[in-house]
């Protein structure tokens, strides 16, 4: 799948000038993708529904989580154990991956 902001790379490349093989590298999509694009046959990604559910971090992520990533990186393990032994039965280890995805956010941000 396709994202638009990658048809829009592809063809303002080659409305540059640029050739197909050129404007496909830019907008990392393949040579035939470029093809079909031009052609008006293009397939896009879909747009992602907004989550469902609450986030389970989100009353105790800036009061706990965001001081210790203040003070260096930690991995999500260590941060997933420090909160079920602030909070006992609060927190599962099947909610590991969530935390690290909201992490990785926190990061992004700080950027």
């Amino acid at each position: 799948m396709i994202s638009e902001k990658q048809v829009a790379t592809y063809l303002n490349s080659r409305r540059k000038g640029t050739t197909q093989k050129e404007a496909a590298k830019k907008a990392r999509i393949s040579v035939k993708s470029g093809r079909n694009i031009e052609k008006g046959k293009r397939v896009l990604k879909k747009e992602r529904a907004p989550s469902t559910r609450e986030d389970p971090f989100a009353e105790v992520f800036p009061a706990e989580i965001v001081p210790l990533l203040l003070q260096g990186t930690r991995p999500g393990s260590f941060l997933l154990k420090h909160l079920q032994h602030l909070y006992p039965g609060k927190f599962s280890g099947n909610q590991l991956r969530t935390l690290q995805r909201r992490v990785s956010r926190w990061k992004l941000a700080q950027d």
